[in-house]
């Protein structure tokens, strides 16, 4: 048995700002996945402007001229025209395959600006499946009369949860123009909430890193990418910013500054620019006044004229940037330098590396760095997408799993204390790994378990404890029923594009035993427990 007896004196203060999470626009992260709009290359505005767009039953190009930001597109039906769109489908084995994922009892937004011009009939709106079964109930858009440009929005109600491409058929003869193309769950993160004036998010996703209890969210990610994404063409209204071909840019810097909000979480912003400009009317957009300053106007026309007070750093290329920013907002944190945890090899998604990487984060919390922060790389990427293979988070059209390295950092960050806390024990064993913090009047316990056996623990508290919670994370069942060669430690959770496919690993309800200012568990092989007491 091994015996753990907490001292209660308080040590180094634990960095509020720890546990965080980089949100990378990589691997469909962003459009395609915690994009709410299902419909790629929604603005004719592609590197190829026609891209997943396929029309038969007439002709269809894209228009020269732009509208704001926005391209166009200019149909002609010569009676009976259907123009299709299969959604996001990533890796290139469903690229064939409609990818919109449509859910049973639920709405959705369909919405597009849309010019007639010498067209007459009708424009019949569905989303179908690979038979062409209907999978919402087809509603007809009511065409304007004029030739002027409308923005045009319906409802459609769900018939069934499966996978379908969005198909608008003009019953009908003559040309339209088609711009902004937009098909959302209605149900989607902060709806109603009249902040969320652009673009939309994608509800599960942003809820699995709500999870995560992130105190911090880095974007846009590292240097690859970031000279696409300038921050002052991803604010203001959709049609106005600058989409790039890569980048729809529907979701930019003022969404990302709202989730934030909404998830009590730091925004680390990252511009990898040498212009102090766009630092400088970064933190006026965010924190400014409407009244004196025109990026502060902008964001409080997109819904938000209070400041976002949580923003008070930002990720910088160095120190040079660093001091022009504290030359003018002295209490404004500009870092050069930040950590994270990158992936654990090949098998970074399994029980094993999870394992591995709660080891390490018990040694980042003894050391007592109050200015210490740590991400994994990467958050979020589509299922069977080659680019990155081992995320936090991966989804499909209709379904996110969460990764063993997930359920290590949900743990961690929802059980950290404000102090270190002092603390005796015989010897552990080999491959078990301890961390105690506390705040007032709470201890949280961490137990890290990397070896193949059980381990009785005994925790002797420096006062009585009234309650006490606990959580494990291990395997499902037993190594009997992990199908790998290397059974437990090779357990993960998986997810292919088109279905789930396994759930090996899982947090849940720990037994344990509270007497007086003791606390009795089992400290179960290959896994990772966490214990909150509350003292009296």
């Amino acid at each position: 048995m091994s015996r753990i007896i907490i001292d209660g004196k308080h040590g180094a203060p634990v960095s509020p700002i720890l546990y965080g999470v980089s949100f990378e626009d990589k691997s469909f992260s962003c459009d395609g996945g915690i994009n709410a709009n299902l419909i790629p290359n929604h603005s004719f505005d592609g590197f190829d402007p026609l891209q997943h767009w396929n029309f038969t039953g007439g002709s269809i190009r894209f228009s020269s001229e732009k509208r704001g930001e926005s391209s166009y597109a200019i149909i002609y039906s010569e009676g009976d025209g259907f123009l299709s769109n299969l959604g996001y489908n990533g890796n290139s084995k469903y690229i064939d395959i409609p990818a919109i994922g449509i859910r049973e009892e639920h709405t959705y937004i369909f919405s597009c600006d849309i010019r007639r011009m010498d067209y007459q009939g009708q424009l019949y709106v569905n989303v179908v499946n690979r038979a062409d079964r209907a999978l919402v109930k087809e509603r007809s858009l009511q065409l304007p009369e004029d030739t002027e440009w409308h923005h045009m929005e319906i409802i459609l109600m769900s018939r069934e949860t499966n996978c379908g491409k969005l198909l608008l058929h003009f019953k009908g003869r003559g040309t339209v123009y088609l711009d902004q193309v937009s098909l959302i769950d209605a149900d989607y993160w902060g709806a109603g909430n009249p902040k969320w004036s652009g673009g939309k998010l994608r509800k599960d996703l942003v809820s699995a890193i709500e999870q995560l209890r992130p105190s911090f969210i880095r974007f846009p990610g590292g240097r690859s990418g970031t000279y696409e994404y300038k921050w002052k063409n991803t604010v203001g209204p959709i049609i106005n910013r600058k989409a790039n071909g890569q980048y729809s840019v529907q979701v930019g810097f003022y969404e990302f500054f709202c989730m934030c909000e909404d998830l009590e979480a730091k925004p680390i912003p990252m511009l990898w620019t040498d212009d102090i400009d766009d630092y400088l009317d970064l933190i006026e957009f965010a924190k400014g006044d409407p009244a004196k300053n025109k990026w502060a106007a902008i964001r409080s026309e997109m819904g938000h004229p209070a400041p976002f007070e949580n923003f008070d750093r930002m990720r910088v290329p160095n120190n040079a940037i660093a001091d022009r920013i504290h030359a003018k907002y002295p209490d404004f944190w500009a870092v050069p330098s930040d950590g994270y945890f990158p992936p654990n090899g090949n098998a970074s998604d399994t029980l094993a590396a999870a394992l591995i990487e709660a080891a390490k984060l018990t040694r980042v919390e003894q050391l007592g760095d109050e200015k210490r922060r740590v991400s994994y790389v990467s958050l979020i990427s589509m299922a069977e997408y080659g680019y990155e293979r081992h995320s936090l988070i991966t989804f499909n059209p209709l379904s996110v799993s969460r990764s063993a390295n997930y359920y290590v950092q949900q743990l961690f960050s929802s059980s950290m204390g404000e102090w270190l806390l002092g603390f005796e024990t015989s010897e552990l064993p080999g491959g078990h790994f301890l961390s105690v913090t506390g705040d007032e009047g709470a201890i949280y316990i961490k137990y890290v378990n990397t070896t193949g056996h059980d381990e009785h623990v005994e925790v002797v508290c420096p006062s009585k404890v009234a309650a006490s919670w606990a959580e494990i994370l291990t395997a499902v069942g037993d190594e009997s029923d992990i199908d790998s060669p290397g059974g437990i430690t090779t357990a993960r959770n998986e997810i292919a594009f088109d279905r789930m496919v396994l759930e090996q690993v899982r947090v849940r309800e720990m037994d344990h035993e509270l007497e007086g200012n003791i606390i009795r568990f089992v400290s179960k092989a290959y896994s990772v427990a966490t214990i909150h007491a509350e003292e009296m």
